[in-house]
């Protein structure tokens, strides 16, 4: 079963990390970011907090840590806050935690404009990287699945699958967190 997602179109923004073995939250408290950089205040569940600035060079990309010996917490935040940096004021975003092929990652859900004739869409990411849209078309018979620039793997292809098939009960779960 698919864990329910977390919502937000605003910071603070929370999602699961593991740091070197220990898993935990990391909340962004606030985007700091400027036409140079992007750049987020974090704050870790064992009270740890900076600053953290995601650097790219040449095809390399990382997360600078403001203090020293936080880089073991830098390390951790790279692939969602690239994510992050993906995501315009104002767009909703689902953040689910999963398992694929034995590693956890953070799942990103993005909503875009849906194409002509679709009622909805949204762009799904996760390691730093586009895998496909789920799309709902107008004839709202569920969520279909795009595949984007490359095939998807056995493993990307059940994920899909999954998601489709529950992300009208997780819209649903989250619009009912939301009303409470």
């Amino acid at each position: 079963m698919i864990p329910v997602a977390k919502q937000s179109s605003m910071l603070p923004l929370s999602f699961p990390v593991t740091i070197v073995v220990i898993k935990q939250q990391a909340t962004v408290l606030k985007d700091l970011s400027d036409v140079s950089c992007y750049r987020y205040k974090v704050k870790f569940e064992d009270g740890t907090q900076d600053i953290f600035t995601l650097v790219e060079e040449d095809t390399a990309l990382f997360v600078k840590a403001n203090k020293k010996g936080h880089e073991h917490y830098a390390n951790a935040l790279v692939n969602d806050l690239y994510e992050l940096s993906k995501v315009e004021p104002g767009q909703f975003c689902y953040i689910l935690p999963m398992s694929l092929a034995g590693e956890d990652i953070n799942v990103w859900m993005v909503e875009e404009e849906p194409d002509p004739g679709e009622m909805d869409c949204v762009m799904v990411s996760y390691n730093r990287g586009l895998r496909f849209q789920l799309y709902l078309a107008g004839d709202n018979d569920g969520w279909k699945v795009r595949e984007l620039a490359y095939e998807l793997s056995p493993e990307e292809k059940k994920l899909a699958a999954e998601l489709a098939a529950a992300f009208g009960v997780i819209q649903g779960e989250v619009q009912l967190q939301k009303s409470i």
